[in-house]
């Protein structure tokens, strides 16, 4: 895909130049000097600026959500843990709400934060299991009512990091503003006939492709569950695999 679209914009911005040299200026332009060089820099030096920004503040938004994925998933599997210490039917109830609630995260949820969405029936299930745990601190034994709250309240506050990161993303506007700038760049160079000769078509054709895999970059890193590199939920199918005795904890 990448190769694709590199490809396309340089034989773009070589034919642009070949025809721009061909139908405008004919051999027949004066030499425009270095004045076009130095503006041309500055617009890439832009361009090169801004992908680079966007590309650790892209990377930075991904490495959070997957580290806050694990924190979430072990907080799960405590919560479950911690519910394992009570008499039942309390235990049974709490360790079915966490493995269900777990596994609405990884089915019905996961697929909704790519879209920078959460889902209604897992985000009301968080709701019941917080309030079953709250049912049950009063009654239980001091150790584990402790154990049982903190790990609840630590389920809670992933549920709250995730949904945050899942409305991050890079804003259309920016990736709309890299499109514009290295079509102006291109076209600019093209209609001020610099440079002449086939080197430099396809030099322009090279800048083309270059301008093109630095936005397919920033687009691959836009979203920290939708882009083409994303935070997929294996901690949280881990976590579930631990409630169901698939796995061992580790």
């Amino acid at each position: 895909m990448v190769i694709v679209l590199v490809l396309t914009a340089a034989a773009f911005g070589t034919g642009a130049s070949w025809l721009g040299h061909r139908l405008v200026h004919q051999g027949k332009a004066p030499d425009p000097g270095p004045a076009v060089g130095t503006a041309v820099g500055a617009v890439a030096s832009f361009f090169i600026f801004t992908v680079a920004f966007l590309t650790v503040t892209a990377t930075n938004s991904i490495n959070t959500a997957r580290h806050d994925a694990y924190v979430e998933a072990g907080a799960l599997t405590d919560l479950y843990l911690a519910a394992g210490t009570l008499p039942d039917p309390a235990r049974t109830d709490l360790q079915r709400m966490t493995r269900d609630y777990t596994e609405g995260v990884i089915v019905r949820e996961w697929p909704k934060l790519r879209e920078g969405h959460t889902e209604p029936r897992t985000r009301e299930a968080a709701y019941a299991l917080g309030a079953r745990v709250d049912q049950e601190l009063a009654g239980a034994p001091a150790h584990t009512a402790t154990d049982l709250h903190d790990a609840m309240r630590a389920v809670l506050a992933g549920r709250r990091a995730r949904n945050a990161a899942a409305s991050e993303g890079v804003p259309r506007i920016l990736i709309l503003t890299l499109v514009g700038t290295a079509f102006l760049t291109v076209l600019f160079l093209v209609l001020m006939g610099w440079p002449r000769g086939r080197r430099g078509s396809v030099g322009i054709g090279v800048v083309s492709g270059l301008f093109a895999f630095g936005i397919w970059l920033v687009m691959q890193l836009n979203h920290p569950f939708g882009a083409g590199v994303h935070v997929d939920p294996t901690p949280i199918r881990e976590a579930l695999a631990h409630m169901n005795g698939v796995a061992p904890l580790r």
